[in-house]
């Protein structure tokens, strides 16, 4: 059934059937509501609303369907595993082909036998550790091997560990360790950076050496992949469930903690929620997904490469992203769908103009976090539509603006999912009402079991409240219409005592100046003084390209005196790589080893501090 507001403010509920005289019926049924309730800012229901009316103790109860529910339960709940999905799609679509890697390409039945063969091979060697169940780290490139790996993990019933390996020594320990690893997997040319720690991963029982040159021998510890035996494509006799542990990770912020984030099996409904959610704008009949970003990231694996899965789609993995290369790329794949994160479309648009920006395959682009001047300055040059999305911790899917740049909610998050519940509360954890000005913390609560935990963390009431909420640490507001609109994370308000700075206001006004890239703001203590300052770094979309005076009277021109940061750095590449956050962590502990202040400029006394 729909709803719908009529004329004079009253519900009209309509339900199709047969007559038989004209092959076709319309029987109706309608429900009045007062005026009052329906114009009322709290009445649940919007226009075309499909909805179920039932009888429950002499009442009638209108419920809002959830298409997502439903898509769950006729996915079944029982199988949302890796393994199951496997299973089903190499049933389902066998013969289609679903990843393209340079010149190869493997069809869904290819996908599903050959990490069956890694898992059981992975299960040998589980086994022969004593080992069930243990968890086991992945280092590799961006390959089809890195999805075998991924899948063959959890086929053998253990816990799936990726690591970054763009990782410094420090960051690399801590993670291993954390996360409780005893057998590492890595690629030949990033086992250099493994041989180093060595020493400092005594719990690693096993590594495994991918595509190592032919002279590379095994040992006790070290065991060339070449050597394993890959010829079991049977399905493993392993019992897994949909709340078993499927993965450890680390999202991109909190690596310097470390914080790990637990996900059960159960967590590849995100791709079927994400999958729904894409048929509502175009790119689920037909189509190749183009996959040119780290594999680590659990949002490219749950929400680009098993969203693909659930839409019958392709995808196309590249190793590493290449802006330059981006739209050869494109046209040669013939790609309809992208998902980006990171600083990636700026580097699209900072390539030259060619005869092809409009001349390609590429309909959709997703992600998160786009200003209003890099989506409109992108669709028009290359005729893309953008959709801006919401995702917690990179692995679960909140929002999506489907109304895109056509709408009135440009840079918008869009409307939460109705499986979802979100508030907006101040410092003082009071809810706040819709309306641009009423800033606070994000909160959200699952309506559904796809819960979210952490792994060997004790202080979890930060996150999660004894009611379900999610305090997610973004700032945002809410407006009348429901739409959600990003403003910057919890650890940028600086108080400065006159007034509190979202360190984010004050870069957006900064990444507005056409010769800067992007920028992060932060506040440093002065030890001179004992005072505190604001501080940006600044990467310059070509150095030497403006002076530290000229970019410091451009923020006093268009920011409020007690915005305006003393200290100024240009620092080319404020990211380790494209995909990953600015890590202020980092730039403040800089600041606090003097290592920075040569290249530091101070507004006060018009010079470098040292």
């Amino acid at each position: 059934m729909t709803a719908r507001k009529s004329a004079d403010s009253k519900i009209t509920i309509r339900k199709s059937g047969v007559k038989k005289s004209v092959g076709k019926s319309y029987k109706s049924y309608w429900i009045y509501l007062p005026a009052q309730i329906v114009k009322d800012s709290a009445f649940p229901f919007d226009d075309e609303d499909q909805i179920t009316v039932e009888i429950e103790d002499d009442h009638l109860v209108i419920k809002k369907k959830n298409p997502y529910f439903d898509k769950i339960m006729e996915f079944g709940v029982q199988n949302a595993t890796i393994p199951k999905l496997l299973e089903i799609k190499a049933k389902k679509s066998g013969n289609k082909e679903f990843l393209f890697f340079k010149d190869d390409s493997f069809t869904y039945r290819q996908i599903h036998l050959i990490s069956n063969k890694y898992a059981n091979a992975l299960l040998d060697i589980v086994n022969d550790l004593h080992l069930p169940n243990t968890h086991i780290a992945l280092m590799l490139s961006n390959t089809p091997e890195y999805l075998f790996f991924w899948f063959g993990i959890s086929k053998a019933g253990c816990v799936f560990v990726p690591i970054d390996q763009y990782l410094n020594e420090d960051a690399l320990i801590r993670v291993i360790t954390h996360s409780d690893s005893k057998i590492l997997i890595v690629e030949y040319k990033l086992l250099e950076k493994i041989v180093k720690v060595q020493k400092k991963l005594p719990q690693i029982k096993k590594f495994i050496v991918l595509n190592p040159p032919e002279e590379f021998e095994s040992n006790e510890v070290f065991l060339n992949f070449n050597e394993i035996n890959l010829e079991n494509e049977k399905n493993p006799e392993v019992n897994i469930k949909n709340i078993s542990n499927m993965e450890i990770f680390y999202p991109s912020r909190e690596v310097s903690t470390p914080k790990a984030i637990i996900l059960k099996h159960f967590m590849v409904l995100a791709g079927l929620i994400s999958a729904e959610l894409l048929k509502e704008i175009g790119p689920h009949k037909t189509g190749t997904f183009y996959v040119p970003l780290p594999l680590y990231h659990a949002e490219i694996r749950l929400l680009v490469i098993l969203t693909s899965m659930f839409l019958d789609l392709s995808i196309v993995i590249m190793e590493k992203f290449n802006p330059s290369k981006f739209w050869d790329d494109i046209i040669r794949y013939k790609i309809c769908c992208f998902y980006f994160i990171g600083n990636v479309l700026p580097l699209i648009l900072n390539q030259p103009p060619r005869d092809i920006d409009r001349n390609h395959s590429l309909k959709w682009v997703f992600g998160p976090e786009i200003t209003a001047d890099i989506w409109k300055i992108f669709e028009n040059r290359f005729g893309v539509k953008l959709f801006n999305t919401w995702n917690y911790m990179e692995c679960v899917p909140f929002s999506i603006n489907k109304e895109g740049s056509k709408g009135t909610k440009l840079t918008s998050k869009g409307k939460l999912l109705d499986i979802f519940e979100v508030k907006i509360i101040n410092q003082q954890k009071e809810v706040l009402e819709p309306g641009s000005d009423n800033i606070g913390e994000v909160l959200i609560r699952l309506k559904i079991p796809l819960s979210i935990t952490y792994y060997k963390r004790k202080e979890d009431e930060r996150y999660f409240d004894e009611e379900g909420w999610i305090y997610t640490g973004d700032l945002g507001f809410i407006d009348k219409e429901g739409y959600l609109f990003y403003a910057g994370r919890s650890e940028d308000l600086i108080d400065r005592g006159i007034e509190v700075v979202n360190a984010y206001d004050i870069e957006k006004i900064a990444n507005k100046h056409p010769l800067v890239f992007e920028s992060a703001v932060f506040e440093v203590p002065i030890k001179q003084s004992g005072k505190k300052a604001l501080k940006i770094c600044v990467d310059l979309k070509k150095e030497g390209s403006i002076t530290h005076e000229a970019l410091y009277n451009y923020l006093r021109e268009n920011l409020a005196y007690f915005m305006v940061p003393r200290f100024i750095e240009f620092k080319p590449q404020l990211r380790n790589n494209i995909t990953e956050y600015i890590n202020k962590t980092n730039l403040k502990e800089e600041w606090n080893s003097d290592m920075c202040k040569k290249k530091t400029w101070d507004t006060h006394t018009n010079n470098f501090i040292l």
